[in-house]
């Protein structure tokens, strides 16, 4: 079997990835072909600038929350979680869900921004009300802790069924928990 890679085309380097990676960090990938490339033919499209770095696309604002994944993974670039989270508040910032989930946790864990548990909730809280059902999930795990929120077993309760309710089978567990 050939071993497919993504490629990212930069404006001084070609980088690769192995597209197994990326499909266990949950980047989606699109296949578009790439001339006089020697590599698969599959590559993350996310620009490029004269300095190297990939720049935000108008238009594709997934893409930059996915950008924002490859720096904080360190997938194919220098590990960076303040890089990743620009890249994410740019996402945010365009209104997509995973960008609003994924800056939340990084004020939640402190990783790349200072922790800020009230701003974590807030951007978890952006998410959930756009149908992330992960963000619902960890919205409803800050109200049962009382991190970032008050403490608030019915929020929780509700958070998590709703998330429940978008497929989220750890919530699931969660409601059963808090019911007992």
């Amino acid at each position: 079997a050939e071993r497919r890679t993504v490629v990212k085309h930069f404006a001084t380097r070609t980088v690769c990835w192995d597209l197994g990676t990326l499909m266990m960090a949950a980047v989606p990938v699109w296949p578009i072909r790439q001339q006089g490339c020697r590599h698969s033919r599959t590559r993350i499209m996310a620009g490029h600038s004269g300095s190297g770095k990939p720049r935000p696309m108008p238009g594709r604002r997934r893409r930059n929350s996915i950008v924002g994944v490859l720096y904080a993974q360190g997938l194919g670039v220098r590990r960076d979680l303040t890089e990743a989270s620009n890249w994410y508040r740019k996402a945010a910032d365009g209104g997509v869900a995973v960008g609003m989930r994924n800056l939340g946790a990084l004020y939640e864990q402190g990783r790349g921004v200072e922790k800020d548990l009230a701003q974590a909730a807030s951007w978890y809280r952006k998410a959930a009300d756009l149908g992330d059902p992960v963000a619902m999930r960890f919205l409803g795990m800050m109200y049962e802790a009382g991190t970032g929120v008050p403490k608030d077993l019915a929020q929780a309760e509700n958070w998590y069924n709703k998330a429940a309710g978008a497929g989220d089978t750890l919530s699931a567990e969660a409601v059963k928990r808090l019911v007992r």
